[in-house]
């Protein structure tokens, strides 16, 4: 099965990464979680999911999301993915006082060339991957690998922009981790603006399925062109043409088609039709005149009229 590799592109342009954070308050974890955001960019060189307390008892000052967008649209309608895995090159990781562990969740900014503070709140809490990385096994020397479950899968778009949030699973309900004052806990991987060699991508393993055109032909014609043809979803099939016999004359394609040349276009189908031909000739009735076919041993026959 055939694998395609997608990336985030660096700055504000289609498709971004990015991170959008609420900061410099001093709000209870479930408030500071349901805020709005208050900054983003696009154009960092890493992505960062944080918590970081304040010094004020049992408040929050930082949360940090991301989101990163990739452009699957040449997946093709129709495709079929089997497998998908997104892979974040590490940069760096801190435990003040909570070990995280960061995960892939569902994620919907409203444009995929920047990010917006708004897009705080566009992170959901529909886990995209069984497994989150933690703290612990986080490498910063290497790529950490998502393997996505079937929702991950879901949330692939074959037609246009695939939007996936990074998130802490604290980050993921309001009751509150364990507080100490003014520490941070924090993992990060490198964005698409750091370069090539550490740029996050979705890698993608899928089939297109492919169709059956079948083209035959009844008594009295034939047809040129490829009877039989393999054309993948959406796509088109190559012409093929109704052609009589002598005395014979074309009624149509089985499927109603009406012209003897044809070509099957944006093909979702197997497809099989016959060329109708009929023929001119008919064997003498009682009143009819007798025509013979110019062959040396036909028979008799009548033309129809």
């Amino acid at each position: 099965m055939p694998t395609k590799l997608f990336y985030p592109v660096a700055g504000s342009n289609s498709p971004m990464d990015g991170y959008v954070m609420r900061s410099g308050v001093n709000q209870t974890w479930a408030n500071i979680r349901a805020g709005a955001g208050t900054a983003s960019s696009a154009s960092g060189t890493e992505l960062t999911v944080q918590a970081t307390s304040s010094t004020t008892r049992n408040q929050w000052a930082y949360i940090i999301r991301a989101i990163l967008c990739f452009d699957t649209s040449s997946l093709t309608a129709g495709a079929v993915i089997s497998s998908a895995t997104l892979h974040l090159y590490g940069s760096a990781k801190r435990k003040d006082t909570n070990e995280l562990a960061i995960n892939i969740f569902t994620s919907t900014p409203a444009r995929t060339a920047t990010i917006a503070d708004s897009d705080y709140s566009q992170l959901g809490n529909t886990a995209l991957c069984d497994t989150a990385i933690a703290y612990t096994t986080w490498s910063t020397s290497g790529y950490n690998n998502f393997a996505l479950n079937a929702a991950g899968i879901s949330a692939i778009s074959i037609t246009g922009v695939t939007k996936l949030g990074l998130k802490s699973t604290l980050d993921t309900s309001d009751t509150p981790p364990t507080w100490v004052s003014d520490k941070n806990d924090y993992i990060s991987a490198w964005a698409a603006d750091k370069g090539t060699i550490y740029k996050p991508y979705l890698e993608v393993t899928y089939t297109t399925p492919t169709y059956t055109l079948v083209y035959t032909a009844s008594n009295d014609g034939k047809i040129t062109g490829s009877t039989t043809q393999t054309v993948y979803h959406g796509g088109d099939g190559t012409t093929v043409t109704a052609v009589n016999y002598r005395y014979a004359d074309f009624d149509g394609w089985s499927d109603g088609y009406p012209t003897a040349v044809r070509t099957d276009t944006n093909v979702v189908d197997d497809l099989s039709v016959t060329a109708n031909f009929s023929s001119r000739w008919a064997k003498p009735g009682k009143h009819s005149t007798t025509v013979v076919k110019p062959t040396k041993h036909s028979s008799s026959w009548v033309l129809k009229t």
